[in-house]
């Protein structure tokens, strides 16, 4: 199973263009990792933000992050924006949880569906 996040949050006030920016690098970044299926931003006209990612697992997960901190596009990414949350969805390891929980992630487990 997917391991998908969904983070969501306000652009600070003026960045919008800095905001914009960074998530032009980190979707180019992430078109390249292996295991990253997706990789979404959307913005409302009044600031707020949702990216969606999708990994096939723990390993494109901390690829990804690891990828984005090691680069400097995560400092570039959270200077421009707060976050309100991240949500998980789909199973991760302890690993996984104590890495996502730096930022307040809530895990969801899968109950059912198609």
């Amino acid at each position: 199973m997917s391991i998908r996040l969904i983070l969501h949050g306000k652009v600070k006030d003026g960045m919008t263009d800095a905001f914009k920016e960074a998530g032009v690098k980190m979707v180019a970044r992430a078109q390249d990792e292996p295991g990253t299926t997706t990789y979404r931003w959307f913005l409302s006209d009044d600031g707020y933000f949702v990216n969606e990612d999708i990994y096939t697992d723990e390993g494109a997960l901390f690829a990804h992050v690891g990828g984005v901190t090691e680069s400097g596009l995560m400092d570039e990414y959270m200077a421009s924006m707060d976050l309100a949350g991240v949500m998980v969805l789909g199973p991760v390891n302890d690993e996984a949880k104590g890495a996502l929980a730096a930022f307040g992630a809530v895990h969801y487990a899968d109950i059912g569906g198609f």
